[in-house]
């Protein structure tokens, strides 16, 4: 392999890993929500992303705000009332 094959392949397992981190925090998030967050609302989205962000960020992870606020959504319970 040459130095920009092994470079592509260590970006891409670190995406990959940057990715699963991401979901598991979400996961987490909103398994272990004891009324922290509220999620139905947007202002309540909003608070559980701003400390997700800072979560990852304290762990050294960065990441797009956007990109981890629809993440978020995407993985909130539908609503069924």
């Amino acid at each position: 392999m040459n130095n920009s094959t092994t470079n592509l392949n260590q970006a891409s397992i670190l995406d990959n890993l940057k990715t699963e981190i991401i979901e598991d925090t979400i996961r987490n998030l909103l398994e272990e929500n004891d009324g922290t967050f509220d999620l139905t609302t947007p202002e309540g989205i909003q608070n559980a992303v701003d400390y997700t962000v800072d979560y990852l960020m304290i762990n050294k992870i960065k990441v797009d705000l956007k990109l981890l606020s629809t993440e978020l959504i995407r993985h909130l319970p539908v609503s069924k009332g």
